[in-house]
């Protein structure tokens, strides 16, 4: 022990720099041991499931947990309850630290609309099949007095014609009125009225 402080007594910048070396370790642990209590480090909590829950609920929950959540997106779902939530980042079950922010896909209110494509002057089997093919149900077929025999002659939603390029909502039910070549048609009328549709078309 009298070599070592003989020796830092003959070397005295050896002793300066042990002291600032001494300084600094102690200075880097309390550093250490301060960001380990602000960051409440080991300390998570687990993300609860919310989706498919209305969206004012799912924030609720959330907020239980000491999360917080915010809405970025919305899209349309059919088979999700409108205003529920779809996804969620991160996903039920993560481990997160506290008041992180939950993000949050919801399903819209209004449904997605389509552009009901033009099937007039076709056959009704084609034009069916093009109105499935773009997401629309099966339309009602109603046969009516044309010498032109399963053609298309009108499309009809709600009693209206549909317009060229007109938009729907994707579960609209659409009526067809088809040829049955049994004589000539003519229409008074682009608005039919749901109870009496077939009255206004004459031979």
């Amino acid at each position: 022990m009298k070599k070592i402080i003989l020796f830092f007594k003959e070397h005295p910048i050896l002793k300066h720099l042990v002291f600032i070396g001494l300084v600094a370790s102690i200075l880097i642990a309390a550093v250490l041991y301060g960001l380990d209590i602000y960051t409440r480090h080991g300390e998570f909590v687990t993300v609860p499931a919310v989706r498919r829950m209305q969206a004012e609920d799912a924030v609720a929950l959330l907020a239980r947990y000491g999360l917080r959540s915010e809405v970025i997106d919305s899209v349309y779902v059919d088979d999700i309850v409108k205003g529920a939530v779809v996804e969620q980042i991160p996903r039920e079950g993560s481990s997160v630290k506290d008041n992180r922010i939950v993000f949050l896909t919801v399903n819209s209110n209004l449904s997605r609309k389509v552009t009901v494509p033009d099937v007039r002057d076709m056959s009704y089997r084609q034009a069916v099949a093009i109105l499935v093919g773009v997401g629309l149900p099966e339309p009602e077929i109603e046969y009516v007095s044309s010498e032109y025999k399963d053609l298309v002659l009108d499309v009809v939603y709600n009693g209206i014609s549909v317009d060229r390029g007109q938009k729907l909502p994707i579960n609209s039910r659409l009526r067809l009125f088809v040829g049955n070549g049994m004589g000539e048609m003519v229409r008074d009328s682009t608005v039919v009225a749901d109870d009496s549709i077939g009255e206004e078309w004459m031979e």
